[in-house]
């Protein structure tokens, strides 16, 4: 009974040293970052969860109005290609313009190119 609740221990110890080591090799500098686009008193916010995931919502007033997603992403700096199944071709890109500035290369429905700035 030891025996089997070492193995036990020792393979769930291995799983989180693969998910580790997978990680590694990923850019994680925009990691529990915040960037903001702002209309009036609307903020379109993505928040880097994790090097994988980033969250996308919409907030009003200081209240969140609407969860859009979360979607999975890809740096390779300066570019940034953001999973979305529910947009046209499924992927959005943006181009990093300095440190705290991101632009989407599509533009938005209103024919403008969508611009997040980092908090």
């Amino acid at each position: 009974m030891k025996q089997m609740l070492l193995m036990a221990v020792l393979a769930i110890g291995l799983l989180f040293v693969g998910c580790e080591k997978e990680d590694a090799g990923l850019d994680k500098r925009l990691v529990d970052t915040k960037w903001v686009d702002t209309v009036g008193d609307c903020h379109y916010i993505y928040h880097f969860i994790n090097a994988r995931k980033v969250e996308h919502y919409f907030m009003k007033n200081g209240i969140k109005q609407k969860h859009y997603g979360t979607y999975n992403y890809t740096l390779e700096y300066p570019h940034l290609y953001i999973s979305r199944p529910d947009e046209e071709g499924g992927v959005l890109e943006f181009i990093f313009e300095d440190a705290h500035t991101m632009k989407c290369t599509q533009k938005n429905y209103l024919g403008l190119y969508d611009e997040y700035i980092k908090q």
